[in-house]
């Protein structure tokens, strides 16, 4: 039974840094000085790369927050990994990032021990002989069989990502609680409860019948979490299945004859209804699918010291080489992005994309054809542009003179809950050169007061990992209908994921397409321009913060915790600019404000900030649209150090 630790040591192996941090609070791992962690290899996200944060009754769960930087556990891509015994994670690109050991450490959490000192006394057996075994519960998942009883009539067995529940599975795709098997009298019932849904032949469930052994998909049609369940039915339960087998195969025989004499007549009925041709698909065809991997392309990030810095897909969506993806891959300091995912993005902006397309041979590895370039970008919509100009070696080219593949731009609009979508493009998490392919459907839509639409994004079933960033969302008969973009805002340990509606890119395609580009701004952000903080000190009274005198310290005595304040005074503010002032501290403190200027020239702001043994170094953060133009840091010294 694995013992959750309150501490935890992350300690990275190339620089020998080691810090510990303690339950509480978030602690930011980044490129970056003030971060909780500073993490250094070039591949790493200055933004914000990962959080690693506490869970009452789970432990520490390391999460990849970044938008195209990686987080790897044994060579292989996570969104999320659960930290109870010593694990070495790798930050950054797969082959050459930053390794750090995370360590748990301190005291044990005493709701985990008695939680599963609780699991452990429930009985779970192994299969008998007899009556009693009548409807006994077989759970096989992740290479582990559990088996359990039938009686009292009502139990049930928990399944889900949560160390707590009766059947555990760690992968992302599967909720926290993803499902639950109840003993009735006929057998046992499976109840979903997940976000990314539970999957029976490719068809999504709420409830499935187990009187038999049955096989889901947990979190994905095709490349789910397999789930076995496997009953020992009573005797006489088998002996009715088998009797009404026998009569269907005796009635489909008997109807055989009339099968027989009416064929031909629907054939023909069929044939002279021009109509049913015409109808959309409700699933993808091999064809289809083909052609729509031959238009989506890998996008290599190359730096201004030509190393590559990580990698998107696109779509192509014209001949000569016009190609959609998103602004956080081809421009990632566009304004809209800080306001879009909270903090600035912070990486370099490329010195061109490398295009890896399609080959010739039978397993679809993609080779490096093109260089792109950003036409037009809306870091809010997290939508962009680009065009190619040059071959790979980077001799220019006409772009009139190629013919590639491309993807017809569909109509978002029209898109229901529940039709089908597929995603295509180039995650890290498949390790491999050729294009991912994950199905799913659209599952809600989601609005944003911002754009004042109710489908301002699309929440899919189908699997998006770092790397489909950019990618090809489309419908059943192929048209693109959205751009692959993010992971939802976890809600309760669920992961769901987002693409944006193609419709909101038709404007910036237009725009593309008319050469007008170069000149647009995302119009719904206000950009930042002079804008300067200043911290002015500590106070233990509120309502004196923003009367302290900046050169104020607070000196208290090491041990116990306590609560002060911090006043920021912003200025150059502009009407409707939105700012989120932060402070990060020792032992992973982070705290922050955000607000909405109403037009003054300054404000100052009330920041809490609660010491644990007073002492340590913590930092104040601007974070304002965009970032190059105003985001500043100020140290300041608590506690005399």
């Amino acid at each position: 039974m694995t013992e959750l630790r309150t501490d935890i040591d992350v300690r990275s192996r190339a620089s020998g840094e080691q810090r510990r941090f303690v339950a509480g609070h978030v602690v930011s791992l980044k490129r970056d000085p003030a971060a909780d962690f500073p993490l250094r290899h070039e591949t790493t996200s200055r933004r914000a790369h990962a959080e690693l944060s506490w869970s009452d009754g789970h432990g520490w769960v390391l999460r990849d927050v970044s938008a195209r930087a990686g987080l790897f556990l044994g060579g292989v891509a996570q969104q999320a990994v659960l930290i109870d015994r010593p694990t070495l994670v790798r930050l950054g690109a797969t082959d050459a990032g930053e390794d750090l050991e995370l360590t748990p450490v301190g005291t044990v959490d005493p709701a985990h021990a008695a939680r599963m000192a609780a699991l452990s006394a429930q009985t779970v057996m192994a299969p008998q002989a007899g009556a009693g075994a009548a409807w006994r519960l077989a759970v096989t998942a992740a290479g582990e069989t559990l088996t359990f009883e039938h009686e009292p009539v009502g139990r049930a067995v928990s399944i889900g990502r949560d160390p707590a529940c009766d059947v555990t599975v760690d992968d992302a795709t599967v909720s926290r609680h993803h499902a639950d098997l109840v003993s009735t009298p006929e057998g046992w019932r499976y109840e979903d409860h997940s976000t990314g849904g539970s999957w029976l032949d490719g068809k999504r469930k709420a409830t499935v019948t187990v009187d038999r052994t049955t096989e889901l998909k947990l979190g994905e049609p095709l490349t789910g979490v397999p789930l076995r369940l496997e009953v020992s039915a009573p005797a006489d339960v088998v002996r009715r299945r088998e009797r009404r087998i026998r009569s269907v195969k005796l009635a489909a025989a008997a109807g055989a004859v009339a099968v027989i004499a009416v064929v031909a007549t629907v054939v023909a009925l069929v044939a002279g209804n021009g109509s049913d041709s015409n109808q959309t698909p409700n699933t993808i065809s091999s064809a289809t699918l083909l052609a729509v991997e031959q238009a989506t392309v890998k996008l290599e990030i190359i730096g201004a010291d030509g190393e590559s810095a990580g990698w998107g897909s696109g779509s192509i969506i014209d001949p000569h080489g016009m190609i959609l993806t998103n602004s956080h891959v081809a421009d990632p300091n566009a304004l809209g992005l800080t306001t879009q995912y909270g903090s600035p993005l912070g990486d370099e902006t490329p010195a061109y994309l490398l295009v890896d397309l399609r080959g010739d041979g039978p397993d679809g590895t993609v080779q490096a054809r093109y260089r792109a370039r950003k036409v037009v970008s809306d870091g809010y919509l997290d939508l962009a542009v680009v065009q190619i100009y040059a071959d790979a070696k980077g001799n220019k080219i006409d772009p009139a003179t190629l013919n590639l593949p491309t993807l017809e731009v569909g109509d978002s609009d029209k898109l229901s809950v529940g039709d089908e979508v597929t995603v295509v493009g180039f995650p890290g998490v498949s390790q491999s050169r050729a294009a991912t392919v994950t199905k799913g459907d659209a599952s809600a839509f989601v609005r944003d007061e911002r754009l004042k639409s109710d489908r301002s994004w699309i929440e899919t079933t189908a699997r998006i990992a770092h790397g489909n960033s950019g990618g090809a969302a489309v419908d059943a008969s192929g048209a693109l209908i959205g751009v692959p973009t993010r992971i939802a805002p976890e809600h309760e340990g669920d992961v769901g994921w987002w693409f944006r509606p193609v419709d909101w890119a038709n404007r910036l395609i237009t725009l593309a397409r008319n050469h007008q580009g170069s000149g647009y701004v995302t119009p719904y952000v206000t950009p930042a321009t002079g804008v300067t903080i200043t911290p002015l000190g500590w106070t233990a009274n509120k309502d004196d913060a923003c009367g302290t005198d900046p050169s104020q310290q607070v000196a208290h005595a090491a041990g116990g915790t306590f609560e002060m304040y911090l006043g920021v005074r912003v200025a150059g503010l502009q009407k409707g600019l939105e700012f989120n002032v932060s402070i990060s501290g020792p032992a992973g403190y982070s705290s922050d404000t955000t607000g909405t200027s109403s037009g003054t020239a300054s404000a100052c702001f009330t920041v809490p900030v609660i010491f644990r043994n007073g002492d340590g170094r913590y930092y104040v953060q601007l974070s304002v649209d965009p970032p190059g133009s105003s985001t500043e840091y100020a140290a300041i010294a608590v506690g005399g150090s």
